[in-house]
């Protein structure tokens, strides 16, 4: 072979290894890691609000937790694709569709077959003003599936805990309280019967990751300590749904939020019974306009922390013998929910219905 032809050669080879290549990247599959951690883009919101019309197209897969799990796994992430649609063509209220299933909101949710069947009827929702929130919703829910809830007791709405609550549990000595930094998320108790169904649903203040509020000295020293080896100690709750993160955690350095969240994380493992199952749900945005917006500080401590939820639960989240699951990534849903309302309360009532409503459709659709 000539000189020259080794050039020719050269330049042959470098065209055809580019075709290959070009060609390899439309028919080969892409792969991501599920764990990657730019699996989300904080700027780029993949939830929108429409109309709903008979022409839209929706998946027919139902919402179930195999399926919504199947999403966890695919986008790394909790979940948070999907599309809002607000009342029109004579569908009532409005909803969230889920990219990966459809739930049909008003649809009654055989929650009395399905509680029955897992042996739940001890729930407690834990957190501050927005855990209430949740609360607040799952006893709608369960009164629109059918329920009857009537309230046993309940705080009253201070900063300072109503210790009266918990008479009758603390008899291992003084219960001594501080104030909280919400107050609106004292405790509050009902009971929701259907035919032969009864479940105990209860919410319980917790304000920060290290809240002190309520406490025995010397051997119980911080809320969370009280209410597990004390309040809650001979009935546990079947299950928890808890909201992160907490009212005042949302200023801190992101540093110093997930340290507190890891700590927080391992004291909850030791307390928590095996046999409760658990719900961590992302916090959502704060409800005032525009906060969503890159530039937002409060808002990007948000979703740091929903991030490092899910980097350190993440694996427990996908293994489905596990008893700890995560949610729907409730930022994104409640940044894509605010344009549907004008004011402060853009985060209402109805929103934390639809959030619960699908909650309990991962295991009761």
């Amino acid at each position: 072979m000539q000189k020259g032809d080794y050039k020719y050669c050269l330049v042959g080879t470098t065209i055809a290894a580019f075709i290959i290549s070009s060609i390899s990247i439309f028919l080969l599959p892409s792969w991501k890691d599920p764990f990657a951690k730019n699996a989300i883009k904080f700027d780029n919101t993949p939830v929108h609000t429409k109309r709903r019309d008979s022409t839209m197209k929706i998946e027919h897969k139902p919402c179930t937790f195999s399926n919504f799990q199947h999403a966890m796994y695919s986008e790394g992430y909790f979940p948070g694709k999907g599309r809002w649609v607000l009342p029109s063509n004579g569908f009532q209220g409005f909803n969230f569709l889920p990219s990966f299933c459809y739930l049909e909101r008003h649809t009654p949710l055989p929650v009395a077959r399905c509680f029955g069947r897992r042996n739940w009827s001890r729930i407690l929702t834990l957190g501050d003003s927005t855990g209430r929130k949740h609360f607040a919703a799952l006893v709608t829910i369960l009164e629109g599936n059918g329920y009857t809830c009537t309230l046993l007791r309940a705080e009253g709405g201070e900063y300072l805990p109503d210790t009266s609550y918990f008479e009758g549990t603390h008899q291992v000595g003084t219960l001594i309280k501080e104030p909280r930094s919400c107050n609106a998320c004292g405790g509050v108790r009902y009971n929701c019967i259907k035919d032969n169904s009864t479940i105990h649903v209860e919410h319980l203040g917790l304000a920060s990751w290290k809240d002190t509020s309520l406490q025995i000295p010397p051997r119980f020293n911080t809320t969370l300590e009280f209410y597990f080896k004390v309040y809650l100690k001979d009935n546990p709750p079947d299950v928890i749904v808890l909201g992160l993160p907490f009212l005042q955690e949302k200023t801190q350095p992101v540093e110093r939020n997930t340290q507190q969240l890891n700590k927080f994380i391992s004291k909850m493992t030791q307390l928590v019974p095996l046999t409760t199952t658990m719900f961590w749900l992302p916090a959502g945005a704060e409800s005032t306009q525009n906060n969503c917006s890159v530039t937002n500080n409060v808002n990007k401590q948000i979703v740091a922390v929903n991030r490092a939820l899910f980097d350190r639960l993440g694996s427990r989240f996908l293994n489905t013998s596990d008893a700890w699951f995560g949610f729907y990534d409730e930022h994104a849903l409640s940044c894509s929910a605010q344009p549907m309302w004008k004011d402060a309360e853009s985060l209402g009532s109805a929103f934390y219905d639809v959030l619960v409503h699908l909650l309990l459709a991962l295991f009761c659709a």
